[in-house]
C-alpha cells in the first residue's frame, strides 16, 4: 500500500525539481499553496497526475487560471520595443 502511495504521489523536493525548484524553494511552494500537497502518514506529499498537469499547463486552463498573478502560472515579463 505505501509502494502504491508513493507511485501515486511525489515528495515536495521532487515535484520542486520536475519545476525547476531546489529543496527550500519547493518548500516554500507547498507552504504557500503554489504547489498542492497532501498530508500522508504525517509526510506532505504532491499528488503525481495534478501536479503533472499543472505542469503541463493543463489544470490552470481548465479553471481559468491562465491569467498573470495567479501563483500556478509562472510568467515571462514580456518586453516592449519601441518602433521607430
Amino acid at each position: 500500500m505505501a509502494r502504491e502511495a508513493q507511485n501515486r504521489t511525489y515528495s515536495v523536493v521532487e515535484a520542486g525539481a520536475m519545476a525547476g525548484l531546489g529543496r527550500n524553494a519547493s518548500y516554500r511552494a507547498a507552504t504557500t499553496g503554489q504547489m498542492p500537497t497532501i498530508k500522508l502518514g504525517g509526510k506532505l506529499r504532491v499528488p503525481a497526475l495534478l501536479w503533472k498537469n499543472i505542469l503541463d499547463g493543463r489544470v490552470a486552463t481548465a479553471l481559468g487560471l491562465s491569467t498573470p498573478g495567479s501563483p500556478l502560472i509562472c510568467q515571462e515579463p514580456t518586453s516592449t520595443v519601441a518602433e521607430g
